[in-house]
């Protein structure tokens, strides 16, 4: 996938939701590394 960049979402300043979407970010990250789906990966045909 050479052309995918994986971002958090970073609107939010609150430090509790900086931290939940770093964790979720390397969730992201690592599922992706090992070749698995990630977790919150997005669906085009579900429309999210």
């Amino acid at each position: 996938m050479p052309n995918v960049v994986i971002t958090p979402h970073t609107a939010n300043t609150w430090e509790r939701i900086r931290s939940a979407a770093g964790a979720l970010t390397l969730n992201n990250a690592r599922a992706l590394l090992a070749g698995e789906r990630m977790p919150n990966e997005v669906d085009p045909v579900a429309g999210y």
